[in-house]
């Protein structure tokens, strides 16, 4: 689909843009703690590459899988940073894992777990989403309106820092920034797919929190994100991987216009 008018990564975030460590606290932005940190997920294609940022700079994540048992968590996660060429051996006593899913009551882990990650989280990075353009708002509610308000109860009982990632999707076409977007009836139904306004509606739940002073918390919104620059791992199942598979195979090109063949376009690290 034509790519928007808009930057790769939208300089427009809760409550504002933060370049550098530095950068963050002199605009009092929230940082990353010391102390464990809470990710949902981090076995997507960003979420892989943020779990093993923050291993690499020796802080403990807890991850939220869905998974039957603990092993099988531990595996999916060790298989997702074996994707990412990330993986290091020394990195199993810092990688912990909490079996849950988004969308149910306390992210379906149960009250008595749910009360224990609360406790041990000093911040959350919520990269979590279901993606799929062919399907509606209903399809993606549960996941990322659903799950993201469970994210937002633990952030409030942790009293932990939230960074929720979204995506430029959420913005209007002719606009290339926004401080927030609107979530309105009409809104999700003139969005440009199910995913679009299904982040669109929790970038809202994210910032009516921040307003009421629940959370601290800041958005990022991600637009088309790119194969990684040092290792070359890429995400095999996007639109733009499958196109130049496709093109590679085929030894052609579809005839169409210049501006929907433009992609920009950011590495993963």
């Amino acid at each position: 689909r034509p790519t928007k008018p808009v930057a790769p990564v939208s300089r427009t975030l809760w409550p504002c843009a933060p370049t550098s460590a530095r950068s963050s606290r002199a605009a009092g932005v929230p940082v990353l703690p010391a102390g464990g940190v809470s990710s949902a997920s981090a076995t997507g294609f960003v979420g892989r590459a943020v779990l093993a940022e923050l291993l690499e700079r020796e802080v403990p994540v807890t991850c939220l899988v869905r998974a039957s048992s603990e092993a099988e968590a531990a595996a999916r996660l060790q298989h997702a940073l074996l994707l990412a060429r990330r993986w290091r051996p020394e990195w199993h006593g810092l990688l912990l894992v909490a079996r849950g899913a988004l969308g149910p009551e306390d992210l379906g882990m149960g009250g008595v777990a749910w009360g224990t990650l609360a406790r041990s989280t000093a911040a959350i990075i919520h990269c979590a989403a279901a993606v799929d353009l062919k399907k509606g708002y209903a399809h993606h509610r549960r996941a990322n309106v659903l799950g993201t308000r469970e994210v937002l109860r633990l952030a409030a009982a942790a009293r932990a820092p939230l960074v929720f990632v979204s995506t430029t999707d959420v913005l209007p076409h002719t606009t290339a920034a926004a401080p927030e977007v609107a979530c309105t009836p009409a809104d999700v139904s003139a969005a440009d797919s199910g995913y679009a306004a299904s982040k669109a509606v929790g970038e809202c739940l994210v910032a009516a929190a921040a307003r009421r002073g629940d959370v601290t918390a800041l958005i990022a919104r991600l637009g088309m994100v790119a194969a990684c620059a040092r290792t070359g791992s890429g995400n095999e199942t996007d639109f733009v991987s499958r196109l130049l598979v496709g093109v590679a195979a085929a030894r052609a090109f579809p005839q169409t216009e210049a501006r929907h063949t433009m992609v920009q376009s950011v590495p993963v690290d």
